[in-house]
């Protein structure tokens, strides 16, 4: 059995998905150790068996692992806040991440490990991981220091919608299952400083203590992305340049992750080889450099990862041996689902890993591939022509840069496309420029960082010369993005597409293994498996369904008709805090598989309904903007018009009496009449729409209030599902209105923190007449579908397992 840790690694893989997804309960990994250990101790020696026995014994290592330290009811405080939701709570628990203290700002995030809850003079045990927002915040903490804090908590931490890896899966995938809000000076108080060993904290004071020196030594307009690609706080990048790197497909390098590692560990491996650096001391200067470089990011968990498998891959120059990427690779991987085997649903470790592991795999294949086109090339010449070819100095310089700029773009492009959901055409050639800059800037930021606690007139040199590549940095992603009509928006790729594009470029990876007369064969799988895996990218069968997406604070829901037409009514809301149609509903849609919407509908111009459409209308094509019969001068909705025209959209606007015809559906429109003035209150300006479905009926309300609701015909109103208006507020569901309604659910969009105007007596409404009250900020995105004729309900939340709040 050639390379057996590749057998571990993707066995205990395997065994880590089964046990993820549920498909080894209780005593069945136990079951296939046993197995395991039978069939080794009676058939090992059968060269058949012998990959049976490791892949069920490692496959039931990795289920048991799974099953052992991340049982889902481990958190005892996620269960006690599930039942005290956003109730006064002192706790106490030892401080174990910390985000970067940005000059002028007093909000303060942390995540802690709770192990006491407080009452009054009583203390009992509570554990958990909880993630602090700390607002007005006194006091800086580090890793290590014990605390004790008064705040609300919640167990929704953030939006939690279908398709759609949101801030709260992040956290989940990190061991937090509890947010808490704390407000003032007083709120958080240090009880006891970390212990003065404790690597975390000193790593997290230099990250700090950069962040301060780098913010003297560098030019203003260079901070926020410094910070990114050297501290890994990204906070401080404007929306518009983030863009730019996603549509310029150059994104990754905001991240601390793998190609940041890779890049100084290829570039100072070259410059020392250059010097004809023994190899061990080679390999020795690279993994300190290496690991200076994640300590430098704060010790954060995708440096520390990225660091580690680049020392396994050097540690075979240690002995002087060649390198094996498969099993160091392999090595790799088992440290890490040993570590936390959560890392394989995270995306920044899948793309981490996938980096270093591109680099690794492909560079030498690239490598030989430009050696044989640069050998072709100088051949054609005469030697009089080729000039500066026949020397081959600039080629000797770039050969390197370029081919890792290639290379680490093939195994992550799959995650990416799940991440960014868009193949900009102009990436390859952005990259091949980018990735050399940035290894330019990287050590400009290494050097800058050192000499700040030397002689900050000396880091100013270095920082000041970060500005140029910088700003071609910046050019360059910003030339990339402008050429968006030549990107492709691409949806979530299918598991099979996925498992194919990887077979492709497994194949790729091992044509340099074969003989010269197979070669060929195999490149020509690969390539048949990477045409058949962006053949199988999208989903065949589309499942009708309406979704009430979960944006916090506002509407946005979709519908697939049983017709197979799309349409969206609302987009949440967009404002400098973040735009739900950018991080909620874009995704969500591409993770439908949609990329063009046959109509969306404004149901009025509020922020929290038009908002997110803005995004949507850019980049997706919609056939139909559907509007309300009353034309404002709002400023929002003067934006849409304008990005509706220069689209091509076709503005629609509807009035009560007016039918909508949609594929095979016809949409009642019930509201607003055609002679409401454009000064009545925006809320009563809301499009309400009957939206047939199957059998059954949604009423689609807005933002009404009690005005409306008692103009509206009560014979019209009959629905099986109301998104009731205004997200529960008093200013709507009057009696009289529920009960001509009378659905079975009553759907209420809203947001679990921060602005909320839900009133529980209109909750109560709603339940005391045997109505089933579906809210968002509970249940996270509420779908609908049809089974033999009834509807089936179905909450994301309950769906993946996540507490639900009960009180």
């Amino acid at each position: 059995m050639n390379r057996p840790l590749v057998w571990v690694a993707a066995s205990m893989l395997g065994g880590v998905l089964a046990a993820s997804w549920g498909f080894a309960p209780g005593v069945a990994p136990l079951a296939c150790v046993a197995v395991a250990a039978v069939l080794a101790a009676v058939r090992f020696r059968n060269p058949r068996v012998r990959p049976l026995v490791v892949a069920l014994g490692f496959a039931g290592v990795g289920a048991a692992h799974w099953n052992l330290t991340l049982s889902p009811n481990s958190d005892a405080l996620c269960r006690h806040v599930a039942g005290h939701s956003n109730l006064p709570i002192t706790l106490e628990g030892v401080v174990r991440g910390v985000q970067l203290v940005m000059p002028g700002d007093d909000r303060f995030r942390f995540t802690v490990d709770i192990n006491r809850h407080i009452s009054g003079s009583t203390s009992t045990p509570l554990e958990g991981r909880a993630v602090v927002h700390w607002a007005r915040s006194a006091t800086r903490l580090y890793p290590g220091d014990r605390i004790r804090l008064e705040g609300k908590p919640r167990v929704a931490i953030a939006e939690v919608n279908p398709g759609v890896n949101g801030y709260e899966d992040y956290m989940r995938n990190r061991g937090v299952h509890t947010a808490i809000e704390a407000s003032g000076p007083n709120a958080v108080e240090r009880l006891r400083a970390a212990p003065w060993y404790s690597p975390w904290q000193w790593a997290a004071r230099l990250r700090q203590l950069q962040a301060e020196n780098l913010a003297r030594a560098m030019p203003h307009d260079v901070h926020s992305f410094v910070y990114a690609i050297w501290l890994g706080h990204q906070s401080a990048l404007s929306q518009t340049e983030y863009q730019d790197y996603v549509w310029s497909g150059t994104a990754h390098i905001l991240s601390v992750s793998g190609i940041h590692a890779a890049i100084i560990a290829f570039s100072l491996h070259f410059a020392l080889r250059v010097l004809q650096v023994p190899r061990r001391a080679r390999a020795v200067l690279v993994m300190l450099a290496v690991f200076a470089f994640a300590m430098a990011a704060g010790a954060s968990v995708p440096a520390l990862r990225a660091a580690i498998m680049v020392c396994l891959y050097l540690s075979a120059d240690l002995v002087e041996r060649e390198p094996d990427t498969p099993t160091a690779l392999s090595i790799a991987g088992i440290v890490f689902l040993l570590w936390d085997p959560r890392s394989v649903f995270d995306i920044g470790a899948q793309l981490s890993f996938a980096s270093v592991a591109s680099i690794l795999l492909f560079v030498s294949i690239v490598q030989d591939w430009m050696d044989e086109a640069y050998g072709a090339l100088r051949a054609k010449l005469d030697p009089k022509q080729a000039g500066p070819l026949e020397h081959g100095f600039v080629y000797r310089t770039l050969r390197a840069p370029l081919a890792v700029s290639f290379s680490v773009q093939i195994l992550p492009l799959p995650i990416a496309a799940a991440s960014f959901h868009v193949l900009p055409l102009a990436s390859p050639i952005a990259n091949l420029i980018v990735i050399p800059i940035l290894g330019a800037v990287l050590w400009l930021c290494f050097a800058a960082s050192l000499l700040s606690f030397v002689w900050l007139p000396a880091a100013q040199i270095a920082g000041y010369a970060t500005w140029l590549p910088i700003e071609a940095l910046r050019s360059v992603a910003e030339v990339s993005a402008s050429l968006k009509p030549a990107a492709l928006a691409l949806t979530t790729p299918t598991p099979f597409a996925w498992g194919v594009y990887w077979i492709a470029a497994a194949l790729l990876a091992a044509s340099t293994a074969v003989r010269k007369e197979r070669r060929k064969r195999v490149l020509a799988c690969a390539a048949i498996a990477f045409v058949i895996g962006f053949a199988a990218w999208r989903p065949c069968g589309r499942e009708p369904e309406i979704v009430m997406l979960d944006v916090g604070h506002g509407d946005a829901s979709f519908i697939r008709m049983t017709s197979g037409e799309t349409l969206l009514i609302d987009g949440g809301d967009a404002s400098e805090y973040g735009d739900r149609g950018r991080q909620i509903v874009a995704p969500f849609l591409w993770a439908r598989g949609v990329t063009q919407l046959d109509a969306l509908m404004a149901s009025h111009g509020d922020r929290d309904h038009l908002g997110g459409l803005i995004y949507v209308v850019d980049n997706f094509r919609v056939g139909t903007a559907i509007l309300g019969a009353v034309e404002t001068d709002r400023p929002l909705e003067r934006e849409f018009l304008a990005r509706c025209g220069a689209r091509g959209t076709t503005v629609v606007r509807v009035a009560r009496g007016e039918t909508l015809h949609i594929g095979d559906a016809q949409f009642a429109v019930l509201h607003p009449a055609p002679d409401l003035p454009p000064t009545t209150l925006p809320n009563n300006l809301s499009i309400v729409a009957r939206v047939p479905f199957g059998g059954k009926t949604f009423l689609f309300s807005g933002d009404i209030e009690d005005e409306i609701e008692r103009t509206l015909d009560p014979a019209a109103i009959d629905a099986d599902v109301l998104k009731v208006p205004h997200h529960g507020a008093d200013t709507s569901s009057t009696p009289a209105f529920i009960d001509a309604v009378t659905p079975e659910y009553a759907v209420i969009s809203t947001g679990s923190h921060g602005r909320r105007v839900m009133d529980q007596p209109i909750v109560d409404r709603y339940a005391g007449r045997g109505i089933a009250v579906l809210r968002t900020d509970r249940l996270g995105a509420i779908r609908f579908t049809l089974q033999d004729g009834e509807l089936r309900v179905e909450a994301e939340r309950a769906k993946r397992g996540y507490a639900i709040a009960q009180n």
